[in-house]
């Protein structure tokens, strides 16, 4: 008679459901960040500083994140729960919120166009920092420039008949304005 572990095999499939997530058949050949470890330290090894693995006693899994900043450690029986986690840890960038929170704020989005939910993003944002357009890109991780074009590009979108036109094309001969704000320049 064949023993399979009951361990082994509740691993095994949180690993097929990080490998369909994360492998991209369009690059084959790229080396996915997690790894099932057998043998006696059976565990999932999820970057190269967290690991999963069942704790015999209670029969949860465990996922211990060792960053440098901190090592944070979650306990949960679900195995759904436990993607939850390690998903959120993925996305958390460092000094950032508890991994729980970002999860939610991104659940909030699904079936969301990106567009539409990066628009939010910025636009919240630029309220967040009142209006401060170099604080809102280096809060999101662009350049000014950047910022700028999504913004102009936005109230484009938005507003046609307020900007005379849709596109980023000028007349010939037209001057680039800045235009004030009462949040600041555009």
């Amino acid at each position: 008679m064949l023993h399979v572990s009951l361990q082994r095999e509740r691993l095994a499939a949180v690993f097929a459901e990080l490998r369909l997530l994360f492998e991209d058949i369009a690059f084959p050949n790229e080396p996915l960040s997690f790894l099932l470890r057998d043998g006696e330290n059976l565990a999932i090894v999820v970057g190269r500083h967290a690991h999963i693995w069942i704790d015999a006693a209670s029969g949860m899994f465990v996922f211990v994140d060792d960053e440098p900043s901190g090592t944070s450690t979650f306990a949960t029986p679900s195995a759904e729960r436990l993607l939850d986690i390690v998903l959120s840890c993925l996305t958390r960038r460092e000094g950032s919120q508890t991994p729980d929170r970002n999860l939610a704020l991104i659940e909030k989005c699904v079936g969301g166009r990106i567009a539409d939910v990066e628009r939010a993003l910025i636009l919240a944002t630029l309220r967040h920092c009142r209006g401060n357009r170099p604080r809102s890109a280096d809060m999101l991780g662009i350049s000014l420039q950047t910022l700028r074009s999504k913004l102009r590009a936005c109230w484009k979108e938005l507003m046609p008949e307020l900007t005379g036109r849709q596109g980023n094309d000028r007349e010939p001969g037209e001057q680039r304005r800045a235009t004030v704000t009462s949040g600041g320049w555009i």
